[in-house]
Formats: structure tokens, C-alpha cells, sequence
């Protein structure tokens, strides 16, 4: 059994946190989807913001953090 440590994420074989390695496999799917669908391009924005708000709401969840601790807008722009 192995110990973890708080606050540190657990590794994966891929030698990535857990989380990263889900986000890296995520983009690439996306990415996969994006190239045989371009039709889905022009709504990323509204679809980014959305899904950013759950994702705050979440990332609160899971950390016990409160939510004003994570900015409001998503930092990041599609393409």
C-alpha cells in the first residue's frame, strides 16, 4: 500500500498527477472531435463558460475552498 501525502495528487503510470493526465487525454479527445466536426467550433465559447461555471462550482466542492477563491470568468479563450 502506498502512502500519500495531503495535498499532493496521486501519480499515474503516465508519470502525471491524476488530474493532468485526465485533462491531457480530455484535450486530445476534444481536439480528435473538433477535426471531424468543425460545425462545433463557433459554439466552444458559450460551451467553454458554461462548463467552466460547473467546474468552479466543483473545484469548491472537492477542495472545501470557497468559491470566490476561483475567478469567476474562465482565464482560458477556445482557439
Amino acid at each position: 500500500m502506498s502512502q500519500r501525502v495531503a495535498g499532493v495528487p496521486p501519480v499515474v503510470a503516465t508519470g502525471e498527477p491524476e488530474g493532468l493526465a485526465t485533462i491531457t487525454l480530455q484535450r486530445r479527445e476534444i481536439l480528435k472531435l473538433l477535426k471531424e466536426n468543425p460545425r462545433l467550433k463557433p459554439d466552444l465559447e458559450e460551451a467553454l463558460q458554461e462548463f467552466y461555471e460547473n467546474a468552479r462550482d466543483l473545484a469548491s466542492g472537492e477542495t472545501n475552498l470557497p468559491l470566490s477563491i476561483f475567478p469567476k470568468q474562465c482565464l482560458y479563450a477556445c482557439f
